[in-house]
């Protein structure tokens, strides 16, 4: 190398952190034609998984290990980023709105319709790499909607295992 070149900088390396995995629930796209009847979705699903990550009452406690960060603690800086909706903003963005507040782990999620079928997605995203560290899927019918929000939910409590593992090896 050169004398008048310097050397290149190693990349930088992860963060090592420890106690509880810092989590954010992020309101969930749709990924289908706009249908303000599923509008509610937006919400409710994120509501849904935040349950099913700090407890709903039925069983004691929530998840060992995991912290939920309030979505309120990071609205403004949301609602500064009106458009984090729409098409100019893709998913690894989503998950750095999740690192504003210190969140390590930002669940991201979608819905979508194809006439009486729904489908939810939900996805535990590394805010600091972007990776995706596991996945969930729910299919069925829209009569059946509570129903697969509630198999989303227990998908989404089986996953967290292998995501405190992937974060706290």
């Amino acid at each position: 190398m050169a004398a008048d070149q310097a050397a290149p900088s190693p990349a930088p390396a992860k963060l090592l952190h420890v106690g509880p995995v810092r989590m954010s629930v992020m309101p969930f796209q749709s990924t289908g034609a706009p249908d303000a009847t599923l509008d509610y979705l937006k919400q409710g699903l994120a509501e849904v998984i935040v349950t099913a990550l700090v407890g709903d009452g039925a069983r004691a406690g929530g998840q060992q290990g995991v912290q939920i960060v309030e979505r309120g603690q990071i609205e403004v800086d949301v609602a500064e980023l009106d458009f984090q909706q729409s098409r100019y903003v893709d998913a690894r963005t989503r998950a750095q709105l999740g690192k504003i507040a210190g969140c390590e782990v930002a669940v991201l999620g979608a819905y979508q319709a194809a006439g009486d079928q729904l489908r939810f997605t939900a996805r535990f995203v590394d805010v600091e790499t972007g990776e995706v560290l596991v996945a969930a899927k729910s299919d069925g019918t829209k009569a059946d909607v509570f129903e697969l929000q509630d198999r989303l939910a227990a998908d989404v409590r089986r996953a967290i295992g292998d995501v405190k593992a992937r974060m706290r090896p």
